[in-house]
């Protein structure tokens, strides 16, 4: 396969998985809030780990630790900033306001989580075209399991807005549809950059992703108990680091 179409494909299975999570969310009356948080916790869980063990190690091997620092610390705050400007842009707390001001938070979510699907497509991409197929094969893990309760989340709440059945659907997968924008812009910009400019997009991914897993479990542990969101997040944790364990046992 060529490299466009294992983007392309790799940006469609993680949309699958989203419309999966919306059309679970527009066929059932209401989905428990515990069993949302536990998704969501499971999710944080496995970016995490891919954070921790796939993505800044493989940005290390490619720049310095100024570089990956910098790089690190910018997918933070980009995400901070819209999250504090625009609308909180990490699972967790979009599925909290699904209980709460529907209207108002609905167009501001699908604005906000556009943009995060969108960096989950360029993460995706930049990892495909790296090379390295461990770090790889996680990524994409990761961003399609957090994308089953994002999923969820957005469609619950455009059908908290009002929404038909189908309307709210439709609306969760077009914002997901941003993934694939994420991965033709990362094939039409980034294509050619010197390693070090990987190993920095790399690490400004990484922060993002880290910022989504900090923000996300921090918010439902203020909320809720906190042994049980710890517990499904070592969960998410754990699977992400079996997973890489197999693959390099594979020889992948």
């Amino acid at each position: 396969m060529t490299l466009e179409s294992i983007v392309i494909a790799r940006a469609f299975a993680a949309m699958f998985v989203a419309a999966i999570g919306a059309a679970v969310a527009v066929s059932v009356k209401k989905l428990s809030h515990f069993a949302l948080c536990a998704m969501i916790s499971v999710a944080a869980g496995a970016l995490l780990a891919v954070v921790v063990a796939d993505i800044l190690p493989e940005a290390f091997e490619m720049v310095g630790i100024i570089e990956l620092a910098l790089g690190f610390a910018s997918g933070y705050v980009l995400f901070y900033l819209v999250s504090k400007f625009v609308y909180h842009i990490c699972p967790a707390c979009a599925a909290t306001h699904t209980e709460e001001r529907f209207l108002t938070v609905n167009y501001l979510m699908i604005a906000a989580i556009s943009l995060h699907s969108m960096m989950d497509g360029i993460g995706v991409a930049v990892s495909a075209q790296n090379g390295n197929g461990n770090a790889s094969a996680m990524i994409l893990l990761a961003v399609s399991i957090h994308k089953f309760p994002e999923g969820l989340a957005l469609a619950s709440v455009a059908r908290g807005a009002g929404y038909s059945r189908r309307k709210a659907f439709t609306v969760a997968l077009g914002v997901e549809s941003t993934t694939l924008i994420g991965g033709f812009i990362s094939l039409a910009f980034f294509s050619h950059l010197p390693a070090i400019w990987f190993g920095i997009l790399l690490a400004h991914i990484g922060g993002g992703f880290f910022y989504i897993t900090a923000h996300a479990m921090l918010g439902e542990m203020v909320k809720h108990e906190r042994k049980s969101i710890l517990a499904y997040a070592g969960i998410g944790f754990g699977l992400i680091l079996l997973m890489s364990l197999v693959l390099m046992a594979a020889g992948i």
